[in-house]
């Protein structure tokens, strides 16, 4: 499957030229509802969340097909949809995923409006405590409609698999404009690297993402596991090459995995009260954020 890499000097001119690459207009017909998926968590910030004029760009091009445009969230344990709504200056309408028709697969609560629609998938190049990278496919774990998803941390890649059975993206475009590396996915060392990736398979677009990155797929094995159940091999030639730190699991990381299996801990987790508390204790420990450059 091929894999499109830009260089970003006009970011509209870079985003149309990706869209037309990977032939857009034969997968949204005019009139088709489209389902715009960025990568949120907390608050908005460059390198940790998707690109804000990168979000409006694509929902001005997806917009000149069909007026049925819709960005979409769910609700998390440290993200609250009406929240982020606020922070939006987007012209368009937002869709709490968390509370629109669900249907359920392998126990897990999906949104039935992902498989109704056409998924633009818009995850950041960035690296992942848990997962070691966090690209296409670990951006679809958002879809899953519970608030409280660290209890799906513990086996976070048979999930990940089960939710590329039933979702898709026919349309994935990956945000390079910031990237992280060290930690990961919202502190770490944040770089300005000034690139977009486009694929009609997200599979194939995560492996050339971890070429861009020097990042083995060994160090991300949900990626190597999805190459291997769906025989991807991406079509893509680039010399351009960031160095990625992925970040190596430390006994923090072990013990918050733990924690998050017990159903009384996720439970305490839901007071906003000691949510805080543990929020500002896990960022101590982890140590301040590497300044950008």
């Amino acid at each position: 499957m091929k894999v499109f890499f830009e260089k970003v000097t006009d970011l509209d001119e870079s985003v149309e030229k990706l869209f037309d690459l990977i032939g857009w207009k034969e997968l949204i017909k005019e009139g088709d509802r489209v389902l715009i998926k960025p990568n949120y968590c907390a608050n908005y910030e460059n390198g940790v969340t998707t690109d804000m004029r990168l979000l409006q760009s694509v929902v001005d091009l997806a917009r000149t097909r069909t007026e049925n445009v819709f960005v979409g969230e769910t609700d998390s344990t440290f993200k609250d949809h009406t929240n982020i709504m606020r922070s939006f200056p987007l012209q368009c309408e937002f869709l709490n995923l968390s509370e629109v028709k669900t249907f359920t697969h392998k126990g897990l609560r999906l949104p039935e409006i992902a498989t109704e629609s056409v998924v633009i998938n818009i995850p950041v190049f960035k690296t992942h405590t848990l997962t070691g990278m966090t690209l296409g496919i670990k951006n679809l774990f958002g879809f899953i409609q519970d608030k409280n998803k660290s209890k799906y941390h513990h086996k976070i890649d048979s999930t990940l698999m089960d939710i590329l059975e039933v979702i898709r993206p026919p349309i994935n475009i990956l945000d390079g404009i910031y990237s992280l590396d060290e930690r990961g996915p919202t502190s770490g060392r944040i770089r300005q690297t000034g690139f977009l990736m486009a694929s009609r398979d997200v599979v194939a677009l995560d492996m050339a993402a971890c070429e861009v990155g020097c990042v083995d797929l060994h160090q991300a094995s949900h990626i190597l596991k999805a190459s291997k159940i769906y025989g991807t091999k991406p079509e893509f030639s680039t010399d351009f090459r960031i160095e990625c730190e992925v970040p190596v699991r430390n006994k923090l990381d072990e013990c918050t995995e733990y924690l998050q299996q017990n159903l009384v801990t996720r439970m305490l987790l839901e007071n906003p009260a000691i949510r805080s508390i543990a929020k500002r204790v896990k960022n101590t420990l982890e140590g301040p954020k590497t300044p950008k450059y």
